[in-house]
């Protein structure tokens, strides 16, 4: 089975691709965006922490975070904004690309020779590639 993942993968992105190229490019830029968005989080989080657990008086650690906990906001922000549109491309892709599976599997199931139906676990075979 993980032999054929990536070539299971490479055919989804390939279908994704015929169906949707829109959607499938805007889902790609905000998952991108998306972790770009968690590391710049990440990192200026360590920055904040660093101002804010150091020494000196609270008004100055919290002015020397105040820089990196506006770009973890906006960043934070950013992500959210990211996620939400990766949500929307993935409910515009998939519906398309369930119908276009659903009609190569019946296309492929009407071109089976009558005889194989009678061959032992092809009915199982069938029915794993109905449920994917």
């Amino acid at each position: 089975m993980c032999r054929r993942l990536p070539g299971v993968l490479g055919q989804t992105a390939r279908m994704a691709w015929a169906v949707d190229r829109p959607g499938v490019v805007l889902l790609l830029v905000c998952q991108l965006l998306t972790g770009a968005t968690a590391a710049t989080v990440l990192a200026f989080t360590a920055e904040a922490m660093t101002h804010l657990l150091g020494s000196g008086t609270v008004s100055e650690r919290l002015r020397g975070a105040l820089p990196a906990l506006i770009v973890v906001t906006a960043a934070a922000a950013l992500g959210r904004v990211s996620g939400a549109l990766s949500s929307y491309a993935d409910g515009r892709i998939t519906p398309r690309l369930m119908t276009e599976a659903d009609i190569a599997l019946v296309g492929a199931v009407c071109r089976v020779e009558a005889s194989a139906y009678g061959e032992d676990g092809f009915a199982d075979r069938q029915e794993a590639a109905e449920v994917g």
